[in-house]
């Protein structure tokens, strides 16, 4: 049986890097994260690739500089939900402003109040609702 070494360094870059965004505050984390994505897009081929084709697919109009421009941020707002997810354990209820601004929640009411059925579908963590429901 053949061991993938490479999948160890991986780990330990994982381990090491997840301890660094631990300790730095969350904006330098998030700058770094957004840094590190755009790394991962030009590195990883695969993946850029395998993203490209989506993008191509649900987007024909698009041009290939914007699909670029759309999956350079798509890999940079991943890295960022890592960061996010590793800093998570920091959210309290007197931070709570500092990680969310709620938007748009006015319509939830709205549907609510009157009772009709309301089907939330964008519950991001770019929009803090992931961490709303969590402290609920």
């Amino acid at each position: 049986m053949k061991i993938k070494t490479r999948r160890y360094y991986i780990y330990h870059l994982a381990v090491i890097g997840g301890f660094i965004v631990a300790i730095l505050p969350l904006r330098v984390s998030l700058f770094l994260a957004e840094i590190a994505g755009r790394i991962s897009y030009a590195i990883v081929a695969r993946q850029r690739n395998k993203a490209l084709d989506s993008l191509k697919t649900a987007f024909p109009e698009k041009t290939d500089r914007e699909l670029g421009k759309i999956a350079k941020g798509v890999f940079s707002n991943l890295c960022k939900y890592g960061v996010e997810l590793l800093n998570i354990y920091k959210l309290n209820r007197k931070n709570l402003a500092q990680w969310i601004r709620p938007e748009g929640f006015e319509k939830v009411d709205k549907a609510l109040s009157e009772k009709k059925a309301y089907l939330c579908c964008r519950v991001t963590l770019a929009t803090g609702t992931c961490r709303q429901c969590i402290l609920r």
